[in-house]
């Protein structure tokens, strides 16, 4: 792979990562707190789950791939990542400003990360339990925004379900 390639790959993955970013922001911006933990079905991911795990996620490859120190209280791993149980229980989850913040300094110090590495590091293979994610980090960047993009849906059926304005579209 070139240079050049690589160079095009990153520019447009961090493109893919301030858009997925510009439509969560966009979504959370008039958000009614009290329906934070509404789900549209028993089950269903709520607002502050969703944010929270994104950021969360941001947090989560930060610390396994580029060696940094965990952003997000150890607590929040119960609350957001995979496997947790979203209840509509508010007093249960950090306030949304707190995780807007963590979504905001995580997904900077996530974009600084990517844009320091060289070409090598970029391309350099990730471990084998990230096959089903990307095969290295520049195509990562890509994978976090579509993560980012699906869980952003699922906040805009919650949106659509309360009759809230649309955003977008």
């Amino acid at each position: 792979m070139t240079t050049t390639t690589i160079s095009t790959g990153l520019e447009t993955g961090l493109a893919a990562l301030a858009f997925s970013r510009h439509i969560l922001d966009g979504f959370l911006s008039d958000f009614p707190e009290e329906k934070l933990t509404y789900q549209p079905f028993p089950g269903a991911n709520h607002v502050l789950w969703n944010a929270g795990h994104l950021a969360l996620t941001d947090d989560f490859f930060l610390i396994q791939l580029g060696g940094k120190q965990a952003q997000c209280p150890e607590s929040w791993n119960e609350l957001f990542w995979m496997g947790s149980t979203p209840i509509d229980e508010p007093g249960k989850y950090p306030s949304l400003a707190e995780i807007q913040k963590a979504l905001q300094d995580n997904r900077a110090a996530l974009v600084k990360w990517f844009k320091a590495m060289t070409p090598e590091e970029l391309t350099e293979p990730l471990p084998d339990d990230y096959e089903g994610f990307a095969s290295d980090r520049c195509k990562l960047i890509s994978t976090i925004a579509c993560h980012e993009t699906m869980h952003t849906g699922q906040i805009s059926v919650i949106r659509n379900a309360l009759k809230l304005k649309r955003q977008f579209g």
